[in-house]
């Protein structure tokens, strides 16, 4: 999984563009995990883990929501 460790590599920068380049990735790995047709609602509902909706979550701690993703991505359910 070559790409995914780009992915987390590429996450250490910070600012603006990379946030909106965050999300872009994390939905891109969404759509891996549920479908293109669930990851808005995937975002929109409520999670136990963060106890909170993930779209709330990022607006706070980004890359919380990046790495809970990238966890399931690769395997650590």
């Amino acid at each position: 999984m070559i790409w995914i460790t780009l992915l987390q590599k590429k996450v250490q920068f910070s600012g603006k563009v990379m946030i909106e380049d965050l999300k872009l990735r994390c939905d891109l790995l969404l759509v891996s995990l549920v479908g293109e047709k669930l990851v808005e609602k995937w975002w929109q509902s409520y999670n136990k883990f963060f106890e909170d909706t993930p779209a709330n979550v990022f607006l706070s701690d980004p890359n919380r929501v990046y790495d809970y993703i990238i966890s399931h991505v690769d395997g650590y359910w």
